[in-house]
Protein backbone atom coordinates (compact mmCIF):
# COMPACT_ATOMS: atom_id res chain seq x y z
CA UNK A 1 0.00 0.00 0.00
CA UNK A 2 1.45 3.42 -0.98
CA UNK A 3 0.55 4.98 2.38
CA UNK A 4 3.51 3.14 3.96
CA UNK A 5 6.14 4.86 1.81
CA UNK A 6 8.58 6.60 4.15
CA UNK A 7 9.73 9.36 1.78
CA UNK A 8 7.45 11.59 -0.30
CA UNK A 9 8.52 13.97 -3.05
CA UNK A 10 6.93 17.22 -4.12
CA UNK A 11 7.44 17.70 -7.84
CA UNK A 12 6.97 20.82 -9.93
CA UNK A 13 5.87 23.18 -7.17
CA UNK A 14 5.39 26.49 -8.97
CA UNK A 15 3.64 29.80 -8.39
CA UNK A 16 2.76 31.94 -11.42
CA UNK A 17 5.03 35.00 -11.64
CA UNK A 18 2.13 37.45 -11.22
CA UNK A 19 1.24 35.85 -7.85
CA UNK A 20 4.78 35.65 -6.47
CA UNK A 21 5.75 37.76 -3.47
CA UNK A 22 2.27 37.59 -1.92
CA UNK A 23 2.82 34.64 0.43
CA UNK A 24 0.92 32.15 -1.74
CA UNK A 25 3.97 29.95 -2.22
CA UNK A 26 4.68 29.61 1.48
CA UNK A 27 0.99 29.08 2.31
CA UNK A 28 0.58 26.50 -0.46
CA UNK A 29 3.69 24.64 0.63
CA UNK A 30 2.45 24.50 4.25
CA UNK A 31 -0.90 23.13 3.04
CA UNK A 32 0.86 20.55 0.86
CA UNK A 33 3.12 19.40 3.71
CA UNK A 34 0.15 19.17 6.10
CA UNK A 35 -1.77 17.12 3.52
CA UNK A 36 1.13 14.70 3.10
CA UNK A 37 1.45 14.31 6.88
CA UNK A 38 -2.27 13.66 7.25
CA UNK A 39 -2.67 11.22 4.35
CA UNK A 40 0.66 9.40 4.72
CA UNK A 41 1.26 9.04 8.49
CA UNK A 42 4.22 6.68 8.01
CA UNK A 43 6.11 9.32 6.00
CA UNK A 44 9.46 10.18 7.59
CA UNK A 45 10.61 12.89 5.16
CA UNK A 46 9.51 15.01 2.21
CA UNK A 47 11.90 16.04 -0.53
CA UNK A 48 11.81 18.50 -3.39
CA UNK A 49 14.24 19.96 -5.88
CA UNK A 50 14.85 23.50 -7.06
CA UNK A 51 16.96 25.18 -9.71
CA UNK A 52 20.07 26.48 -7.99
CA UNK A 53 19.48 30.04 -9.28
CA UNK A 54 15.96 30.24 -7.81
CA UNK A 55 16.84 32.07 -4.60
CA UNK A 56 13.25 33.16 -3.94
CA UNK A 57 12.03 29.54 -3.90
CA UNK A 58 15.01 28.39 -1.82
CA UNK A 59 14.18 31.08 0.76
CA UNK A 60 10.55 29.86 0.97
CA UNK A 61 11.58 26.21 1.29
CA UNK A 62 13.97 27.06 4.11
CA UNK A 63 11.31 29.16 5.90
CA UNK A 64 8.97 26.16 5.81
CA UNK A 65 11.71 23.95 7.31
CA UNK A 66 13.31 22.23 4.32
CA UNK A 67 17.09 21.93 4.46
CA UNK A 68 19.56 21.67 1.62
CA UNK A 69 21.09 18.23 1.22
CA UNK A 70 24.09 19.93 -0.42
CA UNK A 71 23.77 17.80 -3.52
CA UNK A 72 22.13 18.03 -6.92
CA UNK A 73 19.98 15.58 -8.83
CA UNK A 74 20.81 14.40 -12.35
CA UNK A 75 19.30 17.63 -13.78
CA UNK A 76 21.51 19.88 -11.67
CA UNK A 77 18.67 20.89 -9.34
CA UNK A 78 19.41 21.24 -5.63
CA UNK A 79 17.80 18.65 -3.36
CA UNK A 80 15.98 19.81 -0.20
CA UNK A 81 14.47 17.64 2.54
CA UNK A 82 12.02 18.13 5.39
CA UNK A 83 12.10 15.60 8.22
CA UNK A 84 8.59 14.72 9.40
CA UNK A 85 8.34 14.10 13.13
CA UNK A 86 6.01 11.32 14.24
Amino acid sequence: MTRNILIREITRFQIDKKFQGKGYGKDSLHITVDYIKKTHPACKSISLTVEKENNQAIHIYEKVGFTSQKKANMYGELVFKLDVPN
